[in-house]
């Protein structure tokens, strides 16, 4: 058998297998609600379900004491804190339709909304989906003409490359920069409160802005913590979002790439405005969630086809495999 035929084969060996997914653990709040339709019916159930999720999260008494701020911020914007609504049974009461639903509300994110506005919130637990578990990999075959195979290949690969050469290496974790997350205020009373110190990639929280100009409705914006101070026009930002008020509250999903960031508050929005106040954090990536890439080998011949294996976490479902050179600086 040629080095080509043993190599397509022993590839054919190594690249199998599959991640199998942990089923997703789904919580709920019941609720009855009516509306004129049964889209009307199943949107106020949303709101009924936020209602009594905040009502055991917060207690009446903050929410009386600050109705217009959690009308303004949560229960006008109720359907950001539901993931989906399954009506249990639904009926006719005259012109109006009545529905029992089970609705599936963002606990984790109505925690931080509440907090944000200044509520004392234990945050309950999440219905976060377990995170997948890799498939155990099959036993070595026995097979002494496999072993033979197996050995012969080796043998080719190391007259071909030398002692460098090595099967399947395995990626590594690009390290986080070495910057320290700040949070200050650069003007008298201003200030980005409630952003936490560190995130996973891509998660969501919120964050408060307070005592901006609101005659100036202002900016903030997303941009990497070692990017100059300076004024917004000159800002290579990621993000960028339009204020209005003097303050309030602001949902957010942390960038998937792992690093550290800053939000930064500007007073107007003309571009020329220097920043007032700004707030760090970093986003980092646990090891177990990193997608592992395996060459099959460390040595190609120029041209020659590359068999990757790749050991997919589900952090990254829309990651991509580039090749760079090693010098390459990773961004």
């Amino acid at each position: 058998m040629t080095i080509a035929s043993r190599f397509r084969f022993l590839s054919t060996l190594c690249l199998t297998g599959a991640l199998l997914a942990a089923p997703y653990a789904a919580g709920a709040v019941t609720v009855k609600a009516r509306g004129k339709d049964a889209a009307t019916a199943q949107a106020n159930a949303g709101v009924t379900a936020v209602r009594q999720a905040m009502q055991e999260m917060a207690g009446a008494d903050f929410l009386t004491r600050n109705t217009a701020a959690v009308r303004d911020n949560i229960i006008r914007k109720a359907s950001g804190f539901s993931r989906g609504i399954t009506v249990k049974s639904s009926a006719q009461d005259g012109k109006l339709t009545v529905i029992e639903a089970d609705v599936d509300v963002d606990l984790a994110a109505l925690a931080a909304a509440l907090k944000a506005l200044g509520a004392d919130v234990t945050p309950p637990e999440t219905n976060e989906a377990p995170a997948p578990q890799a498939a155990a990999a099959a036993p070595e075959d026995a097979d002494p003409a496999l072993k033979k195979l197996t050995d012969d290949y080796m043998a080719d690969m190391r007259i071909l490359f030398g002692d460098k050469f090595q099967m399947r290496p395995q990626s590594v974790p690009i390290p986080l920069p070495d910057i320290k997350p700040v949070t200050e205020a650069l003007e008298f009373n201003v200030g980005i409160t409630h952003v936490p110190e560190t995130v996973k990639s891509g998660q969501g929280f919120w964050f408060r802005w307070d005592n901006l100009d609101g005659a100036n409705s202002g900016a903030l914006c997303l941009c990497r913590a070692d990017a100059p101070l300076g004024n917004q026009k000159e800002l290579k930002y990621i993000e960028y979002w339009r204020l209005e008020g003097s303050q309030g509250i602001k949902y957010m999903e942390a960038p998937v790439s792992p690093g550290v960031y800053e939000l930064r508050l500007f007073p107007n929005r003309d571009g020329k405005a220097q920043c007032i106040a700004r707030a760090g954090f970093t986003v980092a990536v646990d090891t177990a969630d990193i997608p592992v890439i395996r060459p099959l080998r460390n040595c190609f011949v120029p041209e020659e086809e590359i068999f990757v294996e790749l050991e997919q976490s589900g952090s990254f479902p829309d990651g991509q495999i580039v090749i760079a050179k090693s010098a390459d600086k990773p961004v």
